[in-house]
């Protein structure tokens, strides 16, 4: 018997490869056409936008969260550098470091006399020794010797306060500042060429005496902005430590008063009327024995007799100059 004819079948399969063939076919001409289309659009848009850039698309952007405002005067964390003498060859490199990290707002080349150069640095360093000042000839060698010093108040935008050891045992500082200080030093040969306050107590203090003006009130009369160009030369000055012979206001004596005892103390009288103290004998009243936020071994008599620098009379009266007038004055508590 002859075998089952299945040609049939062989042109049925062969019809059906060439139909699925055709689709393919038709179904990529369609890509492209749908492609091509897209691709004149996208032109004729970029055309429009390009003659009439007003009318453009805007991009359909989320708007971003709102930032947290910058932090007032009042509230900026202000610090202050000194680069001693000793520094002088590491200085342009620490000015560049110091950009990096910190926003510089004022600065100044300070070069006070020699010969009272000494009780210079006692005021600056909180009247450190004591009323004897033992050790600041050693402070004076420490810092290399009398010279030019460059003094730079910044703002730390991002500051950290941690509790560590220190010089003087554990103090709570601004870490920046802290690690700061310690490389400039290590740059300059090591010691102490490179001053770097720990918080703003003391930079508010080390301000006033070297300028006249603590760091927020220099920053406000900046508008909260200022800005320094170490490429140029910085304004020299080479007056004594502000308030040394004399007091232009019993409102800057006060001041200098209340930014040494620290701003967890008080002190009283308040000094904004001198005539009212002319011919008496003041007293001044501290509620706290010291600025813990700066350094708790610091001796407050003598960091407020070295601030105020009067004469001493004796073991508790000083008499100073202000204006034309001299007043007598103690310190308690």
């Amino acid at each position: 018997m002859a075998p089952p004819r299945r040609q049939p079948v062989k042109v049925f399969l062969l019809l059906i490869g060439v139909i699925m063939c055709g689709g393919v076919w038709n179904f990529t001409r369609l890509q492209d056409k749908v492609g091509r289309m897209k691709d004149i659009q996208a032109r004729k848009t970029t055309e429009e936008e390009e003659e009439n850039p007003r009318t453009a698309a805007k991009p359909n952007k989320q708007t971003p969260p709102p930032t947290a405002p910058p932090p007032t005067t009042e509230e900026a964390d202000v610090q202050l550098f000194i680069i001693w003498n000793g520094a002088r060859k590491q200085r342009d490199r620490i000015f560049t470091d110091i950009e990096k990290k910190f926003k510089p707002f004022h600065a100044a080349e300070w070069r006070p006399p020699k010969k009272y150069y000494k009780e210079d640095l006692w005021r600056l360093y909180w009247g450190k020794g004591g009323m004897e000042k033992k050790g600041m000839d050693t402070k004076i060698s420490q810092c290399g010797g009398h010279g030019s010093a460059w003094v730079i108040l910044v703002i730390d935008e991002n500051p950290v306060y941690k509790t560590i050891e220190t010089a003087h045992g554990k103090d709570t500082v601004n870490e920046n500042m802290h690690k700061a200080k310690y490389l400039y030093r290590k740059w300059s040969g090591g010691g102490y060429k490179v001053h770097g306050t720990y918080s703003t107590v003391e930079s508010e203090h080390d301000s006033f005496v070297v300028f006249g003006k603590s760091a927020t009130e220099i920053l406000k009369e900046k508008g909260g902005r200022g800005g320094v160009s170490f490429d140029s030369d910085l304004p020299l000055v080479t007056d004594q430590t502000f308030g040394f012979r004399s007091w232009p206001s019993c409102e800057r004596l006060y001041k200098a008063l209340s930014l040494t005892a620290g701003p967890t103390s008080r002190v009283s009288p308040s000094l904004d009327r001198c005539e009212d103290l002319v011919g008496n004998g003041v007293k001044f009243t501290v509620s706290s024995s010291v600025p813990t936020e700066y350094d708790h071994t610091l001796n407050i008599k003598a960091a407020m007799a070295a601030v105020v620098h009067g004469k001493h009379v004796n073991s508790t009266t000083w008499a100073v100059e202000v204006g034309d007038i001299e007043l007598l004055f103690s310190i308690t508590g």
